[in-house]
């Protein structure tokens, strides 16, 4: 993130906060997930785990908020900005998936699926079946759930787990489940293999760099299976409690 110079640690910090605030203070959770929305790719899952946990008033702040910046940016910036961004949305998608943009520094599974040689419709085929699972899983999580740690775990690895386009400096975002399903364990115990599988997921963002990956090669496999397994953890607290020792 640092070495990019991306805001990944501003948007994880807004994520972590408005999470933290959903049910203590709604109406500052919805503000800092319309603050979000100003990198859709990244809130697209807020509104649908939301409406799961009938966080009404988070939603009317949230959409108060998106409202007020989309009115401020054409009170300063006029339309011409607006109709800029629409004219040109196509592009970046092109690049990405051509592969003029780096396939090998994403971390998606549209990403991995390309450079295993898939085609394009194929690619976004697999990345939105498995990507269905995650918003599957993470509703499910919300609608039935009360713990914060469970929800908002789900939450963000069905986030990372949506966009095709995630770059590597997203996995800052892996802070928040390793940090919530910690929590979650020292609070009511571990299951078989959680802490191992946390391990994991704290290296998998060092690795690129730790182990000096060759050009061509991606961390992207270990991303995928700290995504998958990390979601399998947060189905085995919430449903198999019993499961779960000190």
């Amino acid at each position: 993130c640092i070495i990019y110079g991306q805001n990944s640690i501003i948007t994880a910090s807004l994520a972590l906060i408005s999470l933290y605030n959903i049910d203590k203070s709604p109406l500052l959770s919805g503000l800092l997930i319309g603050l979000l929305a100003t990198k859709p790719q990244l809130a697209l899952i807020f509104p649908i785990v939301m409406l799961a946990g009938t966080h009404w008033r988070a939603i009317l702040s949230a959409t108060i908020t998106q409202l007020f910046l989309v009115f401020i940016s054409l009170y300063f910036f006029g339309i011409d900005t607006w109709l800029a961004f629409f004219s040109n949305i196509e592009q970046p998608k092109q690049w990405i998936e051509s592969g003029q943009l780096s396939w090998e520094d994403m971390i998606s599974t549209f990403a991995l699926s390309k450079m295993l040689g898939a085609s394009t419709r194929s690619a976004y085929t697999i990345h939105f079946l498995l990507a269905s699972i995650f918003m599957i899983v993470s509703f499910i999580i919300w609608r039935k759930s009360n713990s914060v740690n469970l929800r908002g775990s789900s939450l963000v690895l069905a986030t990372l787990a949506t966009t095709p386009y995630a770059q590597e400096y997203e996995l800052v975002w892996f802070i928040i489940p390793l940090i919530l399903l910690t929590l979650n364990g020292m609070e009511h115990g571990w299951h078989k293999l959680q802490k191992e599988i946390l391990i994991i997921g704290w290296l998998t963002p060092l690795l690129k760099w730790a182990i000096n990956i060759p050009e061509g090669q991606q961390v992207n496999p270990l991303v995928l299976f700290s995504e998958i397994s990390m979601l399998a953890s947060v189905i085995i607290c919430a449903k198999y409690p019993k499961l779960l020792t000190r």
